[in-house]
């Protein structure tokens, strides 16, 4: 296993060199099909969107909709002061 560095998603939206930018939660695996997909969206509506994925927690196999994976707008991530 790789080592991770965790950071939060101010740390993230800094040191991105797109647009958007991808958090994964730490207690989630990440489908290789996930990093195939293309996201598709109208910018002039959701440019201040979060985009998040459901999880399905590994002990009892429910799917939650908060959400292990996040497509985050950089500007909004760096002009917040919590993500919560």
């Amino acid at each position: 296993m790789e080592k991770v560095e965790l950071i939060t998603v101010a740390e993230a939206a800094r040191i991105a060199e797109t647009d958007r930018f991808i958090t994964v939660d730490g207690d989630t695996t990440v489908n290789p099909a996930f990093l195939d997909m293309i996201l598709r969206f109208d910018d002039t509506l959701y440019k201040d969107h979060v985009f998040s994925w459901a999880g399905t927690n590994a002990v009892n196999g429910l799917v939650y909709g908060n959400g292990s994976l996040k497509c985050w707008p950089r500007e909004q991530a760096l002009n917040m002061s919590t993500h919560e």
